[in-house]
């Protein structure tokens, strides 16, 4: 039985297929376009990395980035730090958002580990 596509299944493919067709399209050799894809992958990993760690950090404030959260003494975004994470297909620096009372603790590239 073969799963159907979703719209963002679809909207991979179709971004893919452009991406090798442009690039075959400017002559890279099949070794360029590994290595070339590799870099791309590297980061799509590392911009969802971000955007699931921003999302942690939502869920640990109660409130959105960008919104205004009721009361001056509560815990609030307090930038990020940089940390590198060692994947199958190199290393990437990651931003870890911060809270001011130090109390996040992301839970998809959890403190102290890099793999």
């Amino acid at each position: 039985m073969k799963k159907k596509k979703t719209e963002a299944d679809k909207a991979l493919d179709e971004f893919f297929n452009s991406f090798i067709a442009k690039q075959k399209a400017a002559g890279a050799s099949p070794a360029e376009l590994a290595v070339q894809g590799d870099d791309l992958i590297k980061k799509l990993m590392k911009r969802f990395y971000e955007s699931a760690l921003a999302g942690e950090m939502d869920d640990h404030l109660g409130y959105e980035k960008g919104q205004r959260k009721g009361g001056k003494r509560g815990n609030v975004r307090n930038g990020t730090s940089r940390k590198k994470a060692i994947s199958e297909h190199g290393e990437l620096e990651v931003a870890i958002p911060r809270d001011r009372k130090g109390e996040f603790e992301p839970k998809i590239l959890p403190k102290n580990q890099r793999r």
